[in-house]
């Protein structure tokens, strides 16, 4: 019997497929409202992270300047 489709996809079928996949836009690219989202909520427990760190590091000095600035100014 003769089939008139050919069983595996031709030369020109393939290429057609493979440069629409690297032509076709990134789902990151169409979200852009979204991206920036994320972005804010990412920076927000970076800054609670710096925080801790200044804290910290306050702790290793020989005097702590926050209690002497808070003892000045609360009279």
């Amino acid at each position: 019997s003769i089939l008139c489709t050919p069983r595996e996809p031709s030369s020109i079928g393939t290429s057609v497929k493979v440069w629409k996949k690297v032509n076709s836009p990134k789902p990151e690219k169409i979200l852009l409202p979204s991206k920036r989202i994320t972005k804010k909520s990412v920076l927000k427990p970076l800054k609670v992270k710096v925080k801790k760190k200044v804290t910290d590091l306050l702790d290793y000095l020989p005097f702590n300047p926050t209690i002497k600035y808070n003892s000045i100014y609360q009279h």
